[in-house]
């Protein structure tokens, strides 16, 4: 195996409890904390520090408080600010860890540290505002409303620092590999479908083409030559309806027999993750 996960999560999604169980039933190492604890020895600076920046967005006067610490300290020098070392170390880490091998990782912008990596899955697993309240005030023992400002506030900061670093949205769907809902199919099951995503990435089905197409039953190579034709159709009405119902349309319209499954797993799934479940699915049902 090769693949590397990272895993980026709205606050209260699972994510952190999704990536130790894929990482588990993969066999692969775990990283959160400890994260900080490898940037903190490889870069020497105090692990304290490492968690006091954390995800954290740019903090002006926080920032010159450290850097003045910093600066008064035997061997310190004018240079990057300590967030910026800080971020550094992380980032280096990132790629340090990933080039030990296949891992999982949470956050601290991963998914940009190994953008360039060919063997990389990146993940975003989100769900509801409201499943996310019941499930932190029930871990942390805590009112709904304190569950709620606890999540806006966490989420924000995450926000904030993926978005200074990557320059890219937190939680987009333009950011990530595939966006997932984990109340959908709930934890387990989430588990078990990004371990399909990685068996795929791993062994990956080549999409049939030309003679493979024309060696296939008259009765089925008619209806597989008419899906291009049929997903023309489909996008000629994209401006007319929403995304949900195109896809809903196009699933209904060219896998009909398994209209059911396909129906459940993609709405799991975000629009552009539906779509490319959906190219991984097409070899598999014709």
């Amino acid at each position: 195996m090769k693949t590397i996960i990272t895993i980026g999560r709205q606050f209260g999604s699972g994510g952190k409890e999704i990536g130790i169980r894929v990482a588990k039933e993969l066999g692969i190492p775990f990283y959160d904390k400890e994260l900080l604890q490898e940037a903190a020895k490889k870069s020497g600076l105090c692990e304290k520090i490492f968690e006091n920046f954390d995800e954290r967005p740019k903090s002006l006067l926080y920032s010159i408080a450290m850097d003045s610490y910093m600066f008064a300290l035997p061997g310190s020098g004018v240079g990057d600010s300590l967030e910026q070392q800080v971020y550094l170390a992380t980032f280096n880490t990132i790629r340090h860890i990933a080039d030990q091998g296949p891992c999982v990782i949470i956050g601290r912008c991963a998914d940009y540290a190994l953008a360039d990596y060919p063997n990389h899955l990146s993940l975003f697993i989100s769900a509801p505002l409201e499943v996310r309240i019941q499930r932190v005030a029930q871990r942390q023992n805590l009112t709904p409303e304190k569950a709620r400002q606890l999540i806006l506030k966490t989420d924000k900061r995450r926000a904030s620092y993926y978005e200074y670093y990557s320059s890219k949205k937190w939680g987009s769907v333009d950011s990530y590999h595939f966006c997932i809902d984990s109340s959908y199919l709930g934890l387990g099951r989430t588990v078990e479908l990004i371990q399909a995503m990685v068996a795929h990435k791993e062994h990956p089905i080549p999409s049939p083409s030309g003679p493979i197409w024309q060696e296939r039953p008259r009765e089925r190579s008619s209806h597989i030559t008419s899906i291009p034709g049929k997903l023309s159709r489909i996008c000629e009405i994209q401006s007319a309806v929403t995304s949900e119902v195109l896809l809903d349309a196009a699933i209904r319209y060219i896998f009909p027999a398994s209209y059911s499954f396909l129906k459940v797993v993609s709405s799991s799934l975000c629009m552009a993750s539906s779509m490319a479940f959906l190219d991984f699915f097409m070899p598999l049902h014709f």
